[in-house]
């Protein structure tokens, strides 16, 4: 169990990186309300694990005045 638990916090962290240099590489800032969903397929043999990161990106807007 020790090993799935570490796959799939893995599969989390990854999810997220790609969510946040998505993000950079779109021009914005930062990502707000993050959500991470996690499903799992398969048996006890077969297993694969599906992550789904999802948030809003924002852009900071420099203050004038």
């Amino acid at each position: 169990m020790r090993t799935y638990t570490q796959l799939v916090e893995r599969c989390r962290r990854e999810a997220l990186l790609r969510l946040k240099q998505e993000a950079r590489d779109a021009g914005y800032d930062l990502v707000v309300n993050l959500r991470l969903d996690t499903s799992t397929i398969g048996g006890k043999s077969n297993v694969m694990i599906e992550v789904l990161a999802t948030g809003t990106a924002l852009r900071r807007v420099p203050r004038h005045g």
